[in-house]
């Protein structure tokens, strides 16, 4: 847990040469949609995208056919 705690995502920097694809339950509350946006927004990259998985939580990705089918949905950008 203090590997987790510590990882500070802004360190990694703000160009990447990469997509980029967050992709997270809309109902996350340990990683907010807002301050996900806020980073997302702050990248630079050939493409930055902030996609949701509706009805998921922190863990949307246990939700294996709603996360699937949103994989699916945004693959052009993969």
């Amino acid at each position: 847990m203090a590997e987790i705690a510590a990882f500070d995502a802004w360190a990694l920097g703000l160009r990447f040469e990469t997509p980029m694809l967050f992709l997270q339950g809309e109902h996350d509350l340990h990683t907010p949609t807002a301050e996900v946006a806020a980073c997302a927004a702050a990248l630079s990259a050939p493409d930055v995208r902030l996609e949701t998985i509706a009805g998921g939580g922190h863990s949307a990705v246990f939700l294996r056919e709603a996360f699937l089918a949103r994989l699916r949905e945004i693959q052009t950008i993969v």
